[in-house]
Formats: structure tokens, C-alpha cells, sequence
């Protein structure tokens, strides 16, 4: 059985975290829902905390996905609209978030708003994660004071980006795979296929169209350079 950690509210509306045992994330739910609580937040917690590998300057490598933006929004806008302080939630979120490297940049957030800043400004110290849509709702959702619709506004585009973003990459794999094996046959013939015919016509002394001469021609350069000629295409790949 795995520990997951809760956040949640109870019948009178109070904030209580704790942690219970259960096979998976569904049986945990509904043991907290079948004690009258609303759920906040609930992560799968292995009692202790981990550490993201970090780099000789001392920032975390772990990168941020898009999957880790849901959350937190999604989060975020619940306990908003659960009445929690934003100041509160964001402290939740810090203690919550399993990415390490995110969990600084909200700890970063979680300070700027302590201080007196605008939740939209302290977001906008981090443009690698928030771009300039999010910080203008953000900015537009504090303007308006309705901060939690705001937010389910995002998290349900942020889902949909994340939705496109797979089903492009589940699309692009057919034709990556099929342009790689069509490369690869196409370097075997040319190498070791059609400069055996040279001997071949040769031996017939006959006149050969320009393309069977070129191809010919093309076949033994690239014989010959092969590495030269896989280096570069490589390094036009990867350039």
C-alpha cells in the first residue's frame, strides 16, 4: 500500500492535512470523501522528501513539464475557490508539488506574495514556466477579483495544449520511423548495391543513359566517402 498526502477541508470548512494508506489514488479519495471531507490536493508521498539532481551552480536539472502546470493550476483554482487565502494555497502547493525544481520557483512566488506583491508580478519573475497568456489572466483574474474562475480557465487550456501536444507527437511517429527506413535503403542500395553494376557495364561496353551514369557515379562517391558523407548528415540532423 502506498501513503498519500491530503489537503482538504472539512463540513465546517476548516483546512486539515494529513495522510492515509491505500492501494491506489481512487481508494484513497474515497476513504477521505467517506469521512465528509473536500478534497484539495492529494499526492502519493514516500515520507521522504526528494531531491532533484543539481547541477555544479547549484539549480535543480528537473525540468518543469506542462503536466506539472495542470496541477498546480488546478489546485491552485479549487483551493481558491474553497475560500483559502492565495497566500495559504500557494504554501500548500510549495509543500505539495513533487517536482523539485518547481517547488523552489512557487517557494519563490510564496515570498514575493508574502511580501506584499502581486501574485501576477511574482509569476511574471519566472517567464520559463509562465508565459505571457498565463500572467495576463493571472493579472486580469486578480483585476476582477474572480482569480478562481480565471484559473480553471487555464488549467482547461493548459490540458487541452497538453492533449494537442501528444496527439501531434503520436502523429509524427509514423513518419519519422517511415523517413528513416526509407534513408537507410536508400543508403544500402547506393552503396552496396548499384556500384556492382560498374564492373558490370563495364564488361559490356555499352552506351549508358545519363542517369544510369550518374547514378553510377554517385553510388562509388559515396563508397568511398561513406563516412564522410554519414558525418555530415548527422551533423546536419542534429545542427
Amino acid at each position: 500500500m502506498s501513503t498519500y498526502k491530503y489537503v482538504a477541508l472539512t463540513g465546517e470548512g476548516k483546512r486539515v492535512t494529513g495522510s492515509v494508506q491505500a492501494e491506489d489514488e481512487d481508494e484513497a479519495v474515497g476513504r477521505l470523501q467517506a469521512q465528509s471531507l473536500t478534497i484539495l490536493s492529494i499526492n502519493r508521498g514516500t515520507g521522504v522528501r526528494r531531491t532533484a539532481a543539481r547541477g555544479s551552480f547549484g539549480f535543480s536539472l528537473q525540468r518543469i513539464k506542462l503536466e506539472d502546470l495542470v496541477l498546480f493550476t488546478r489546485q491552485m483554482a479549487t483551493m481558491i475557490s474553497a475560500g483559502i487565502p492565495l497566500l495559504e494555497a500557494l504554501e500548500i502547493m510549495e509543500e505539495q508539488v513533487e517536482n523539485r525544481r518547481f517547488s523552489g520557483i512557487v517557494g519563490e512566488v510564496v515570498k514575493r506574495v508574502a511580501g506584499g506583491g502581486d501574485f501576477s508580478e511574482a509569476l511574471a519573475e519566472h517567464p520559463r514556466v509562465f508565459n505571457r497568456i498565463y500572467i495576463n489572466m493571472v493579472r486580469s483574474g486578480e483585476a476582477s477579483g474572480q482569480l478562481d474562475t480565471i484559473l480553471v480557465r487555464l488549467a482547461d487550456y493548459l490540458e487541452s495544449s497538453a492533449a494537442l501536444r501528444r496527439e501531434i507527437k503520436s502523429a509524427m511517429t509514423y513518419p519519422v520511423i517511415s523517413l528513416v527506413l526509407i534513408f537507410g535503403i536508400t543508403i544500402f542500395l547506393m552503396v552496396g548495391i548499384i556500384p556492382k553494376f560498374n564492373d558490370i557495364f563495364t564488361q559490356m561496353e555499352v552506351e549508358l543513359p545519363a542517369l544510369t551514369v550518374f547514378m553510377l557515379g554517385a553510388g562509388l562517391w559515396m563508397r568511398r566517402y561513406f563516412l564522410v558523407f554519414f558525418a555530415v548528415i548527422v551533423a546536419s540532423v542534429v545542427g
